[in-house]
């Protein structure tokens, strides 16, 4: 037999980050296309544009994709002039130290990012 292990029933969990705002983010994040706009924006603020064209999208999905990641604070816009500039947001970016990755920090995981670099081939 195996021994009894103590009750621990009457322990409250830990404490930590807010575990909505935790399956938001991963839910933000658990879409191909997502996941491959987070690796391009890795690099540096993109506008719409430069992200579609990036993936070979139309810009209406790629701002749709980007509305989601905004809404859930993986991204920040900043306007300027008539285009709109999208980066990953400094709350919860890591850049690694060669600056061609990082990772998504959402507390309780992380996402590891790599930048893509394109060939002049491509």
């Amino acid at each position: 037999m195996f021994p009894k292990l103590p009750d621990n029933s009457a322990q409250k969990p830990a404490t930590g980050p807010d575990f909505t705002i935790l399956a938001e983010r991963l839910k933000a994040l658990a879409e191909p296309t997502r996941l491959r706009i987070a690796t391009i924006l890795i690099a540096g603020p993109k506008t719409v544009g430069e992200i579609a064209e990036a993936l070979s999208e139309d810009i209406v999905k790629v701002s749709h994709h980007l509305g989601i990641m905004r809404n859930a604070d993986i991204l920040t816009a900043t306007k300027e002039g008539r285009f709109v500039r999208y980066e990953l947001s400094a709350e919860i970016i890591q850049l690694g130290q060669n600056m061609l990755g990082g990772q998504i920090d959402l507390g309780y995981c992380r996402v590891k990012v790599e930048q893509i670099l394109k060939t002049e081939e491509e």
